[in-house]
Order: C-alpha cells, then structure tokens, then sequence
C-alpha cells in the first residue's frame, strides 16, 4: 500500500516565513489605502464647510463669522460659535468629525451646554445636533476672532482679507486652529510636550494625513497641504491682513504664534 507523503517541518516553516513577509509588505498598504480613504470622506466633509461658509458670508453682509465666549452658565445661544452659525447651512453635525482624528483622552459633546472638545476651558452652547459628536475641525480666531460677552472688537469682512485663496478659515485640529501648541501643524497632538522631537522622527503620528492636513480657505476652496508647508507658511496662511510672514519653528520644533 502506498503511504501520502505530507509536508515536512522545514516546509511548513518556508511557508510561514513567506506568509509573514507578505503580510509585513501588505499592511502598510492597506493601512495607507485606509487612511487614503478617511482622507477623502474629511476633504468632502471640508468642502461643505466652506460651501456653508461662503453662504453665510454673502447672507451676513460679506462678513465671517466669530466667536462670543461666555463663562456664565446660561449665558449666549446654541450659535455662539461659527461651527453653530454655519449649522442651518450644513444641517449635519458629523461634517465636524474627522475620520481620522485621535480621539484617546477626548470625549464627544454630550450636552448643549458643556465641555466641547474635552480639555477646553470655555462651557460654550451649541445646537443639539452636536449631542455626541466630536468637534475636530478648528476655527481660525485670527479671521473669526472671540468678541466676547461684551462685543470687545467686530467681525472680520470679507474685504479686509488681503487674500482670501491663501487664508485658513478652518482646519483640523481640536476647536481652534493656528500656530501654536498642538493645534494645525500637528492636528493630533494631545498637548504642546508631546509634539514631534528636533528631527520630527514622530510626525506621521501626529499629523492626522499622511503627513499633512487639511484646510478650508476663506474663499471656501479645501485641499490638503503637508505638515512642513504649513509650519513655514504660517504667517501667511492664518493671518487674514497678511502681516505676518515668519516661519515659527524653534530648533526644538516648538511652535510659536510671536
């Protein structure tokens, strides 16, 4: 009787070993396939922002809109933020939520009244559309400045914008975006320590795409710029009278808003 021969040791291991090459190769690619993805899904969600707000700025007299923080409770309505003000124009809070946003450590809004991004410090409202989302596209205050209780300054016009194609509005990052600490440049960023060393060794992790992140411009337009571009643009990106033209990164790779 003939016996089946079945496989050795040395070829079963052969087999694993090249299983486990392919796999090292391959998940990479399905992670930046899969990042490519959440890419998409947040440049989309953008353009809708800036759609909005350039409906908002014909309908408010070409004027953008602002912040009014108020610490007292009870104090303001569901729109004193531009996130509320451009709601009835999106009518879908999710827009806010970027798919590829570090959410460890933060928590949705869970009321109208209460802690929006899960570390500020201001109780600000919101419409109840927000109830359980995560705000994780920030506003730039240079061109929607915080006006306060008081009405301490006016909003930004659309002709006091030297050039509106060159000028973030929003971005991501948590709430407010800018130039400093751990607000555009390095979207997910929990804090200023823990961003990128001298080398930026750790930038993929701190960036939320491929290294890069996304912007909407005050002329409504949103693409993707890399990490460096915005750092040694900044001046130019988040001022809206374009005063500002310096590169803001220290030898340590501090940010810094001079």
């Amino acid at each position: 009787m003939m016996r089946s021969k079945g496989f050795t040791l040395i070829e079963l291991l052969v087999v694993i070993a090249i299983i486990a090459i392919l796999a090292a190769i391959l998940f990479p690619v399905f992670s930046r396939a899969r990042e490519q993805a959440r890419k998409t899904v947040c440049l989309s969600n953008m353009k809708q922002i800036g759609t909005a707000l350039m409906m908002y700025v014909q309908d408010w007299d070409e004027t953008f809109p602002y912040i009014t923080s108020c610490n007292a409770p009870g104090v303001g309505t569901a729109n004193d933020q531009p996130m509320g003000k451009l709601h009835p124009y999106i009518k879908n809070a999710a827009v806010w939520d970027c798919p590829s946003e570090a959410i460890e450590g933060r928590i949705p809004n869970l009321l109208q009244f209460g802690n929006m991004a899960g570390w500020c410090c201001w109780p600000w409202r919101m419409p109840l559309d927000f109830v359980g989302h995560y705000i994780s596209i920030g506003v730039n205050e240079a061109l929607m400045p915080n006006l306060g209780c008081q009405w301490t300054g006016k909003p930004v016009r659309m002709a006091e914008v030297v050039e509106p194609a060159d000028t973030s509005a929003f971005a991501d990052s948590y709430f407010w975006s800018g130039c400093g600490g751990a607000r555009v440049v390095f979207a997910n960023a929990m804090w200023s320590n823990h961003l990128p060393d001298p080398q930026h060794r750790s930038v993929s992790k701190h960036t939320r795409h491929t290294e890069g992140e996304i912007i909407v411009f005050a002329d409504g337009h949103a693409k993707w710029l890399k990490w460096d571009v915005i750092a040694n643009n900044c001046g130019r990106l988040f001022d809206p009278r374009k005063q500002r033209t310096n590169t803001w990164f220290d030898k340590w790779g501090n940010q810094w808003w001079p």
